[in-house]
């Protein structure tokens, strides 16, 4: 996950931006949001190594006053309000820098305490869109060759003529696909594309 291999195009490029700027933010601490498998993590992790963010658990990442970075952070928050709101105060106070990855908006997330409500709500949020059809290709091929798979243009575009446009979908099929060829043997084809579109239909 370097930022040499990260996929940019006009759906990330603000995150990936503001990345790129660190340590020249406005406020120590970001929010970056968006669906399912478009890149958060990563950015997340191109971040981690830039700043030397702590590889602690996170909410005593939060307590220490040193870089963190906190993936899947509604989630976290939810689990633990009382001691995330004390750390969020913490690093705040202290200015460490923060950066936090989620699927909802700040202003969504499920948490109960009206102080941690409002807390994270004033934090900065960039989101990250749904991507075009060259990105959903890129992450489709890139996926692919991360496995040492050649993959036929037809079937690539075969995938994604009939697959979701979301980068979580693109990827189950692609590495329930390279699972596939693997298990029999036998290079991707189209036949087998067929097979993870009529699996992908009979897991929803």
């Amino acid at each position: 996950m370097t930022r040499e291999d990260f996929l940019a195009d006009s759906s990330n490029e603000d995150a990936l931006g503001l990345i790129d700027r660190w340590p020249d933010w406005r406020r120590p601490a970001l929010v970056i949001w968006g669906p399912a498998g478009s890149g958060k993590t990563h950015l997340l992790e191109i971040w981690r190594r830039k700043a030397g963010a702590s590889a602690l658990p996170p909410l005593e990442a939060l307590r220490d006053g040193k870089p963190a970075a906190i993936d899947d952070a509604e989630s976290v928050a939810s689990q633990g309000e009382e001691v995330f709101l004390h750390g969020l105060n913490a690093a705040l106070s202290q200015g460490a820098p923060l950066l936090m990855a989620s699927i909802l908006a700040p202003g969504r997330w499920p948490v109960r305490l009206p102080d941690l409500r409002s807390r994270i709500r004033a934090l900065p949020a960039v989101a990250i869109g749904w991507p075009g059809e060259r990105l959903l290709r890129a992450i489709l091929i890139k996926i692919f060759m991360d496995r040492h798979r050649a993959v036929p243009d037809h079937v690539v575009s075969y995938l994604l003529r009939r697959l979701e446009r979301a980068p979580a979908r693109i990827r189950q099929a692609a590495l329930m696909l390279d699972r596939m060829a693997e298990a029999e043997m036998r290079p991707v084809s189209l036949s087998l594309a067929r097979r993870v579109i009529a699996d992908l239909g009979a897991l929803d």
